[in-house]
């Protein structure tokens, strides 16, 4: 898999993304979405891309 685009989500970010070990991009921008970023994300060694732009993430980047 190399692009998933997320809309219309509510909700925290699915821990689960972070097994795509083949995503490059991910855009999850203007959504609902509430929580903070799985750290699984950054595991996802060729994502080239992250759009989370437009939501109520919380949290402190590491």
């Amino acid at each position: 898999m190399r692009l998933i685009v997320l809309l219309s989500r509510a909700g925290s970010i699915p821990e689960a993304l972070g097994a795509l070990s083949e995503l490059k991009k991910l855009a999850m921008h203007d959504n609902k979405l509430t929580g903070s970023i799985p750290r699984e994300l950054g595991g996802l060694g060729k994502l080239k891309a992250l759009r989370l732009n437009g939501n109520e993430l919380t949290g402190k980047g590491e």
